[in-house]
């Protein structure tokens, strides 16, 4: 009987246990500073360049690509873009520590491999973002990211 007891309380230990294991790890797949998610971006990249087109997460291209596009805003896809210097001091900076293969996201390390060493400069062009969006309806304009990431608008990215 004290055996049959002992047993009960084990399980009992293991169950409570079990279910604050889960509910941290829940809770960790929703903090932005994560690996698993993004980092939330500075207001200046959200309000400098989320103001014409989206405001893409850093992890999606590599470091090399982000340098590009920053020291050539002058001519940014057709457009001429003026960004104050601190600004763009603090977004590039930013840009850099989360850019694919830095380490800081999981999915931006999957995109560095899928990458093999090139640096493009347009998001969509990348071998990752076509394979992740190869079946969705469209899929020829990925203008609309707000219908599946609903906080696409500010820089993040997770579901």
């Amino acid at each position: 009987m004290a055996c049959l007891k002992s047993l009960g309380v084990v399980v009992v230990f293991f169950s409570v246990s079990l279910f604050f294991a889960a509910v941290s790890a829940a809770g960790d797949r929703h903090d932005r500073g994560n690996r698993n998610c993004d980092s939330t971006p500075p207001a200046a990249y959200v309000n400098n360049c989320g103001g014409c087109h989206i405001a893409y997460p850093a992890w999606m291209l590599p470091a090399t690509s982000w340098s590009k596009i920053m020291s050539n805003l002058d001519e940014h896809f057709g457009s001429q873009v003026s960004v104050p210097a601190e600004d763009a001091a603090v977004v590039e900076r930013w840009l850099k520590e989360q850019a694919a293969g830095s380490g800081a996201n999981r999915r931006g390390d999957k995109v560095a491999r899928h990458l093999a060493g090139q640096s493009p400069l347009r998001v969509t062009d990348t071998p990752w973002f076509v394979h992740k969006h190869r079946k969705l309806p469209g899929s020829s304009n990925f203008a609309d990211c707000v219908s599946c990431h609903k906080d696409a608008a500010q820089g993040i990215y997770c579901k």
